[in-house]
């Protein structure tokens, strides 16, 4: 009768372990349902997207589906750096870089440079052009959907071919 008891208990602290560690693991998945994110960005999930210039690759970290806001990790690794046009986004964006040198210059002619642990909040449509020197990783939050309107100096929306183009990329 012993025995069984011990094994009974054996089995119920065996089992209650493994929910324990099943929980802890899931609430380390992205999207899990208490909002806990924790994870190591593996290389093969960067890549590029059609609304931005191939030589940013993002990783999306976190999204929240209520909102629309996200968090992504942007890398990149040309020598001559990447730049993204004027243009403005719906949302509020936070960058915060990692490593590298970025430049936010406003349409109104102010720039700043960022470097290592530098952080930027650039409103609700507020026109900037943005660029990473030479290889650069920083981290991009959207406070909502993220989306990107490229435009001329006038502020006529134009896509990323013709952005490039104009910036004579």
């Amino acid at each position: 009768m012993k025995l069984n008891r011990l094994s009974l208990l054996a089995l119920v602290a065996c089992s209650a372990l493994t929910l324990s560690y099943s929980l802890q693991k899931k609430a380390a998945e992205p999207g899990a349902s208490d909002g806990l994110v924790l994870k190591n960005t593996a290389p093969e999930e960067f890549h590029a997207t059609p609304i931005m210039p191939q030589c940013f690759m993002g990783a999306m970290q976190r999204f929240n589906p209520q909102t629309g806001a996200a968090v992504f990790l942007v890398r990149v690794e040309a020598k001559d750096g990447c730049l993204v046009p004027l243009h403005w986004h719906t949302a509020g964006e936070q960058i915060t870089v990692v490593s590298g040198h970025v430049t936010l210059q406003m349409a109104d002619g102010a720039s700043v440079e960022l470097k290592e642990g530098g952080y930027a909040y650039v409103p609700s449509k507020h026109l900037h052009v943005f660029r990473c020197s030479g290889p650069c990783v920083h981290f991009v939050q959207s406070d909502g959907p993220y989306d990107i309107h490229y435009v001329d100096k006038e502020g006529k929306e134009l896509s990323l071919a013709d952005a490039l183009k104009a910036a004579g990329k």
